[in-house]
């Protein structure tokens, strides 16, 4: 049984062995069918790669000559219709010379002319065909600067010279007529003026809208004609006096006022209103802006297509030649707008300034610096507004939505537009703060010697000293020549005169020159001139807002004038006479002793008015310290705080170190004044002891005094 059962289970592995054979052997003949069928799939995938790479360079160079051929094609159109432009032109040119009727080309191309009458192509003479007309007529003067730039052996034959000049001439006409054309249509457009919205090329042909549209296809055309200069000047002109009736009401008037007016001027003058002044200025700044803010826009939407006709590759346009126009002519609008020495805003400015310097009186020197400061702040204000639309304005929603590229270079545009609106400011401003500086130094010394006049108190002839170098420092800031303070006013030492001080006597110095509103007064003009030094040149606390080094200079020169008046022409002469009011000799006669009771005490040769004189100005010092300096003041915008706000280590130093001299300078006299104050009651006091007891002894003291202390001897009395 075991052996019938390994004989089967042998027959069993045997015959699974045998299948498993015929298996594999049917496998690997399947493999091998499969291999050689690879190896043809690759073979004949070889053989179409090869044959595609081969008709891919065929193609290619097929398309390469047929684009070459295009191109050939199109040149040849073009020198085609080039050349049949070009006959017609010398055809009509030399007809004109033959019948020696001259062709009306202006009239014909303003459309004076009917079609049907004129003589000249239709091209030039419909007004749908503008755009088209300009760039074939650039065409043609293209090849006429072309012939004149050859050798002049290139046409030997005279006729041919002489059709060629011919032509030329014709040409040269046409293009004029055809510029002052589409300049006569884009100015017509534009004065007829509208509502400006730029939402959709639809909502341009609405009534009541201007059509920038139009606008927008006339800068097209006009591009082909010198760039388009004569456009954007005549744009320029066109917004200046459309939209700036102050400016050339100013300049009409200018004409006109050649002589005969001066009764008028007079009675203009006495009416000069500084709220007027300021309402002028506001409507003036608030005008500009809005104008220009409006113009940008237009200016985006209409001549940044003047490159718009020269498209690069890949349907693309020149972005950066789109920034130019567009740039050129908002530069030249700011530039006419602002900056014109006959018209423009700082004419303007100057026309209201020179009416205050007319007036010729103090009153109108504190008006003009008032006025100097509003136009300060406004413009300020104002090319802060222009930067603002500029950035928001000059870069069309078609470009800003477009690719990144576009925006980029728009960017960069707007930018150097920037950079011009702060030069333009920077220009404006230093005229103004030259001015300025001068008049508030004058204004401020012409303030503290009136004060000092209007009381009585007589002051001495000028005295010309040597120039203060804080002062010289600061005529840079104020616009003056690089390291030259000479235009800078230097205010002469004018002190009191010491001489008319003694006269006046104590009482009269304390209710005069030393009351106490006189001597608040030159403080009050200070701080104002440094509230109006600030606003003119910037300089917040955090040292930005203006040109923090220009401020730290302005500051100290103005901190060191007062110093210089509040001292050495106030105060110090003062001091010297009460010291010199003081006799420090004894009387010649002795005193009479014993003094009554009831009788006011002996001054010792020291009035109590003295005193009374020396405390206040010790007082009106600190008041000096304590108002321009300020130091402990947090938020004072004194000198000492705009000065650290500055962070001009430099002016700080100096305004510091002129501080302490000013001090120093009073100490010494105050000092000298209270030590002879000290001498003279030593003197008395000596007087009273010794000449009053001689006195005494020599008239019968003795029994006086005997009687009264009960002591015989007027020497026992004096010394024990």
């Amino acid at each position: 049984m075991c052996t019938a059962l390994v004989d089967e289970t042998s027959v069993a592995v045997r015959d699974c062995t045998e299948d498993a054979a015929d298996a594999e052997d049917a496998y690997h003949i399947r493999l091998e069918a499969h291999s050689i069928l690879s190896r043809r799939a690759v073979q004949s995938a070889e053989a179409v790669e090869e044959q595609f790479r081969t008709n891919g360079r065929a193609a290619l160079k097929i398309g390469q000559q047929l684009e070459m051929a295009e191109a050939k094609r199109r040149q040849c159109e073009s020198a085609a219709v080039l050349i049949r432009r070009w006959w017609t032109m010398e055809n009509l040119a030399e007809q004109e010379a033959t019948s020696g009727e001259e062709i009306r080309v202006d009239e014909e191309v303003r459309g004076a002319i009917p079609s049907s009458a004129g003589r000249m192509d239709p091209l030039y003479t419909k007004p749908e065909n503008g755009l088209e007309a300009a760039k074939a007529l650039k065409m043609l003067r293209t090849v006429v600067k072309q012939r004149s730039s050859t050798p002049s052996g290139a046409l030997v034959d005279k006729q041919s010279t002489r059709r060629f000049e011919l032509t030329s001439g014709l040409i040269e006409r046409t293009s004029k007529a055809l510029e002052s054309r589409l300049l006569s249509s884009f100015s017509g457009i534009y004065t007829r003026g509208g509502t400006y919205d730029f939402s959709s090329p639809e909502s341009a042909g609405r009534t009541g809208r201007l059509d920038w549209v139009a606008l927008r296809e006339l800068a097209e055309a006009l591009t082909y004609f010198d760039n388009g200069r004569s456009l954007h000047k005549r744009y320029v002109q066109m917004v200046v006096f459309s939209r700036f009736p102050e400016f050339t009401a100013t300049k009409n008037k200018k004409a006109r006022g050649g002589g005969g007016n001066d009764d008028n001027e007079d009675a203009n003058e006495e009416e000069f209103d500084m709220d007027a002044t300021r309402s002028k200025l506001s409507s003036l700044f608030h005008r500009v802006c809005e104008v220009c803010t409006a113009e940008f826009q237009l200016i985006a939407h209409v001549f940044s297509s003047s490159a718009e006709s020269m498209p690069l590759g890949g349907g693309t346009y020149d972005t950066l030649a789109m920034d130019a126009v567009t740039l050129r002519v908002a530069r030249a609008l700011l530039q006419r707008v602002i900056s014109d020495p006959r018209s423009g805003l700082q004419a303007r400015i100057d026309d209201i300034l020179a009416t205050i310097d007319r007036r010729g009186d103090f009153d109108a020197g504190a008006k003009k610096l008032d006025t100097f400061v509003i136009i300060h702040e406004k413009a300020a204000v104002l090319f802060s507004l222009l930067k603002d639309a500029a950035r928001e304005h000059l870069l069309p929603k078609s470009v800003s939505e477009g690719d990144s590229s576009s925006a980029a270079a728009h960017n960069r545009a707007v930018s150097s537009l920037l950079q011009f609106l702060t030069t333009q400011e920077i220009a404006l401003s230093e005229g103004h703060r030259r001015g300025y500086l001068n008049l508030e130094l004058r204004m401020l010394h012409h303030e503290c010697c009136a004060n000092l006049d209007n009381i009585g108190a007589r002051l001495s002839r000028p005295i010309q000293v040597a120039p203060d170098p804080l002062i010289s420092a600061a005529g840079r800031a104020g616009g003056g020549p690089s390291g030259s303070g000479a235009t800078v006013y230097q205010a002469p030492l004018m002190p009191l005169d010491k001489g008319g001080l003694k006269k006046m006597g104590f009482t009269t110095l304390l209710n005069g020159p030393l009351k106490q509103s006189v001597l608040r007064q030159p403080l009050i003009n200070a701080t104002d001139s440094l509230a109006r030094a600030r606003l003119m040149f910037g300089g917040s606390q955090s040292g930005t807002g203006g040109d923090a080094d220009a401020t730290a200079r302005v500051i100290t020169a103005v901190y060191s004038q007062m110093c210089t008046f509040y001292g050495q022409s106030y105060l110090f002469p003062i001091v010297e006479s009460l010291g010199e009011m003081l006799n420090p000799s004894a009387p010649s006669t002795p005193p009479s002793l014993p003094f009554k009771e009831d009788s006011p005490p002996h001054d010792l040769g020291v009035d109590g008015s003295f005193w009374v004189g020396v405390e206040r100005i010790h007082s009106a010092a600190k008041a000096f310290d304590r108002e321009l300096w300020a130091e402990q003041r947090a938020g004072s915008v004194r000198v000492f705080e705009i000065l650290v706000g500055t962070r001009n280590h430099t002016c700080l130093s100096q305004a510091k170190e002129r501080r302490v001299r000013f001090f120093q300078d009073l100490e010494e006299r105050g000092e000298a004044a209270i030590l002879r104050a000290l001498d003279t009651l030593s003197v008395h006091i000596q007087w009273i002891l010794v000449a009053g007891g001689e006195s005494m002894l020599a008239t019968g003291g003795s029994r006086l005094l005997h009687s009264v202390t009960g002591k015989g001897s007027v020497r026992t009395v004096l010394f024990t």
